[in-house]
Formats: C-alpha cells, sequence, structure tokens
C-alpha cells in the first residue's frame, strides 16, 4: 500500500507511516527497501493524544493489534506522541491527505490531530471501529464533513472533507 501512496505524492511528496508493532514495523521498513521507496519516513510508535507509553494488546492477526481490545494473546508497551508533534518534529510544512487505520482508537488519535487539520485541512479517510458519533462530532467541530464510503466487516470507513 504505501508504495502506491508514496508513487501519487511523488518525489516532491512525504508519506509518514507509524507502526507501533515491532513486527510490522520490520515488514514495513523491508517493504520501503524492496520497493526502493525514498520519500517514506517510518517511525515504530503509536499516534495518540498526548506523549506517552501505551499498552498495546496483540491481535490474532497482524493489523488487529489494538489499544482498547484484550486478546489475551499478549500485549507489549510501545511509546505514543500526537501526530501533530510527529509531523512538526519532521518539518512537515504541508499536508494534503491522512489515512487513519487504529483499530478503535480513532477519537485519541484525531485529537492528537487538530492542529494540523485545522491547519491543512487535508482529505482524511479514516476506518471506524464500533459507534462513528464521537469521530463525526469532533469532526464537524473541526468543520469536516464526513461521508461513510465502504463497510468493511466490523468497522465503518469514511471519508473527511473540509467544509
Amino acid at each position: 500500500m504505501y508504495d502506491s501512496i508514496s508513487e501519487k505524492v511523488g518525489e516532491s511528496g512525504l508519506v509518514v507511516a507509524i507502526e507501533p508493532h515491532p513486527e510490522n514495523y520490520e515488514f514495513l521498513l523491508r517493504n520501503i527497501k524492496l520497493n526502493s521507496l525514498k520519500n517514506v519516513i517510518a517511525l515504530n510508535m503509536a499516534a495518540w493524544d498526548s506523549e506517552t507509553d501505551l499498552k498495546l494488546f496483540v491481535g490474532d492477526k497482524h493489523g488487529h493489534h489494538n489499544i482498547k481490545k484484550d486478546f489475551s494473546l499478549g500485549s507489549l508497551v510501545v511509546r505514543a506522541k500526537p501526530l501533530d508533534e510527529i509531523l512538526t518534529e519532521l518539518g512537515v510544512e504541508r499536508v494534503d491527505f491522512i489515512k487513519i487505520d487504529v483499530e478503535g482508537s480513532e477519537l485519541e488519535v484525531l485529537r492528537g490531530l487538530t492542529r494540523t487539520l485545522k491547519r491543512y485541512r487535508p482529505k482524511v479517510v479514516v476506518e471506524i471501529w464500533g459507534d462513528p458519533r464521537e469521530v463525526e462530532k469532533l469532526m464537524d467541530q473541526l468543520e469536516y464533513g464526513m461521508r461513510q464510503i465502504a463497510p468493511q466487516y466490523y468497522v465503518l470507513e469514511y471519508f473527511a472533507i473540509s467544509k
């Protein structure tokens, strides 16, 4: 997936990929190297609404590790930071598109991204596990309209654009 996004942003663009689980992070690094992606920065951490350490529960599939639901398959502690801070530290001066797939932590991630959303007004695709109302409320406060684009199994995928 990152290779196609990397192509879309072009040589002058940048893709920032956040992956808290060490195995998935290593897989991401191998993918970046294998595809010679020069405009992708991968960070081994979690996005959140504050700088903290979080317990990441191991899921039954590589993409299902999460902060909220204990699958009784173990856990590990991961470093977390707001995306606003991460993007500032990286010196990012333009944000056009954000994809959020965080297995139930959508609200916390978006709360840590409000400065970026207000400043750059990027398009946002967010998978929402559970009730979307709180996410919709926050996005409305940020003057974003949301539209469901794809129901997938037990999650809803929404597209948000500045009003």
